[in-house]
């Protein structure tokens, strides 16, 4: 462990003036998974006043100038960037950053100068739980879903005000947890149907575990994590080994990667130095 480098207590401990190790790798590979680019500007690097600032993927941009990596972005008035005043910006706010001064942890792309977001990419099949949510919202809020129909005889309780009354007062003495196991009363023929699971609603649910399938696929994970119907192992050992190889791996490595090459000189890599996450 190489603990007199200047990036050393950056990784391990606290990255910026603002948060710690842990918040801030969660920051950047969140920023990734979702929204294909999690970035950090690399500030005074090689100085005890050394940070990495998150850069917020709705305001910045990776792009090619004159056959170079430059990363744009324009920081809110409060970011911790703008303190730095070895950061230079133009009159609009702008930030102009080179690549070998940014950490940028890169999602799928066409063109391997920038991620696609994957909540732009999968916005139509990330809405359907969305709808499904509205749906059995809706449903509950406004339609029937009762779980008894109690049918009257000819005759009886023809008045829509007697009608009311009645079933008030028979929710009112049934319907309440407190008398959840009660038995209930019903008089001079009527009677009681309890419904059972639709097959619309049967159909619901199993759309909602398609769905998160769908989630769980575009993670390039394997299964759910905490899902026991996604798959089986014999052991919680080989679901977190699963867990660890492909869906954690090809993130931690982008991350080391990106330290050895934007942290690291040359010269210190030649010489055997790497990062590696302590699993």
């Amino acid at each position: 462990k190489q603990q007199n480098h200047w990036a050393y207590d950056l990784l391990l401990t606290r990255p910026n003036g603002y948060q710690t190790a842990d918040v801030f790798k969660q920051q950047l590979c969140g920023h990734a998974i979702c929204w294909g680019n999690g970035r950090a500007a690399i500030v005074n690097p090689g100085t005890p006043n050394a940070e990495l600032i998150p850069l917020m993927p709705d305001k910045t941009a990776s792009v090619m100038v004159g056959g170079i990596k430059v990363h744009v972005t324009k920081p809110d008035k409060e970011d911790r960037l703008n303190i730095f005043e070895s950061i230079e910006e133009d009159r609009n706010g702008t930030i102009m950053l080179l690549d070998s001064e940014v950490i940028h942890l890169q999602g799928f792309g066409f063109d391997g100068v920038e991620g696609l977001s994957l909540v732009a990419q999968m916005k139509r099949t990330l809405g359907i739980p969305t709808e499904q949510e509205s749906h059995a919202y809706n449903q509950t809020k406004k339609g029937f879903v009762a779980k008894m129909i109690v049918e009257a005889p000819p005759g009886m309780l023809t008045k829509e005000s007697d009608a009311k009354e009645w079933i008030e007062g028979f929710n009112k003495a049934n319907s309440s947890a407190d008398n959840a196991g009660r038995a209930a009363l019903l008089r001079n023929g009527m009677k009681a149907t309890a419904l059972s699971m639709s097959n619309t609603d049967s159909q619901f649910l199993e759309q909602r575990r398609f769905s998160r399938q769908d989630i769980v696929l575009m993670l390039g994970l394997d299964g759910m994590p905490g899902d026991g119907d996604s798959h089986s192992y014999n052991s919680k050992v080989m679901e977190s080994l699963n867990y660890l190889d492909t869906g954690l791996a090809p993130w931690l490595c982008k991350f080391e990667m990106q330290v050895d090459d934007k942290l690291l000189t040359p010269s210190e890599r030649r010489r055997g130095f790497f990062s590696m996450f302590d699993l």
